[in-house]
């Protein structure tokens, strides 16, 4: 039994993110990786230092934006590492 209450909070994503334009219509983030992670969070913005949604909670180590590349919008991302209770990383 795992007593997933008191697990700490995954470690940073960090260096391992990667941004890629597919064929000028997606935008693709991969290479996701951080210790003890169960999900990973994603978040958009048009500006760097505020105003982020959250675009996806997915298990998988990446994450297409369908139709981000083609809006001729500057877009910034954030993504965070959450544990088993939806904890995330600490900034």
């Amino acid at each position: 039994a795992v007593n997933e209450t008191s697990q700490p909070a995954p470690g940073s994503v960090g260096d391992t993110l990667l941004v890629n334009g597919v064929n000028r219509a997606h935008v693709l983030l991969s290479g996701l990786a951080s210790p003890s992670a169960a999900s990973y969070r994603v978040y958009r913005s048009a500006a760097a230092d505020s105003g982020f949604d959250l675009r996806a909670d997915l298990p998988e180590t990446r994450y297409e934006d369908p139709e981000a590349y083609a809006e001729s919008a500057s877009w910034y991302y954030m993504v965070r590492a959450a544990d088993a209770c939806g904890n995330e990383e600490s900034e």
